[in-house]
């Protein structure tokens, strides 16, 4: 649907490009405003909301202690 073989190696460039296409497929106002690392900071908001662990939130994310996602 959107040009990216499943499995196989994946060039950035092609990714950001998918990205964007997928973004304004959905509705959004400025695509070129969201890049991979808004999804990370979405999902970590998502999942200390509700209150999830900040150390198995800041583990998840690849941080080095849980005062970088708080911080972040």
């Amino acid at each position: 649907m959107f040009g990216i073989m499943v499995g196989t190696p994946q060039v950035h460039a092609d990714l950001a490009r998918v990205l964007r296409r997928v973004l304004r497929a959905s509705g959004i106002d400025e695509p070129n405003d969201v890049g991979f690392r808004t999804f990370r900071h979405t999902a970590a908001t998502h999942w200390l909301k509700p209150g999830a662990d900040i150390c198995a939130v800041s583990h998840r994310l690849g941080h080095a202690d849980a005062a970088f996602t708080m911080n972040v």
